[in-house]
């Protein structure tokens, strides 16, 4: 494993994977993954020597680049909580994002904690 990615045989990917297919399918599901690159967090590439590359598609914030919140943007955020009436917990939104920020954030992300709240 190295740090922006990771390289497996195809034969180890297929035995991980408990895939049933026979190594020629397997290895064609492979190349069609890696021709529409859909995997949301990493791109894949298949090499001629059948080495699968994972490498991994967003670039990380180190915290000094995180953006800060002003205290009047926070009070505004706790004003419009309190007066949608949702019963939301702000603390609980405000450490969610935070949370987002630190870990890489994904704007796909933010439909799905909208939802989870």
């Amino acid at each position: 494993m190295v740090m922006n990615g990771m390289n497996i045989g195809l034969e180890k990917l297929k035995a991980k994977t408990g895939s049933t297919s026979s190594i020629k399918k397997f290895r064609s599901f492979i190349r069609q993954i890696s021709k529409t690159n859909y995997l949301p967090d990493y791109t894949i590439s298949l090499s001629e020597n059948d080495i699968v590359r994972f490498s991994i598609r967003r670039k990380f914030i180190e915290f000094d680049d995180l953006p800060s919140i002003s205290p009047e943007t926070l009070a505004r955020g706790r004003e419009i909580i309190e007066k949608a009436g949702t019963n939301w917990d702000y603390q609980e939104i405000h450490k969610q994002f935070s949370y987002q920020l630190l870990n890489g954030f994904q704007p796909e992300m933010l439909m799905r904690l909208s939802l989870d709240l």
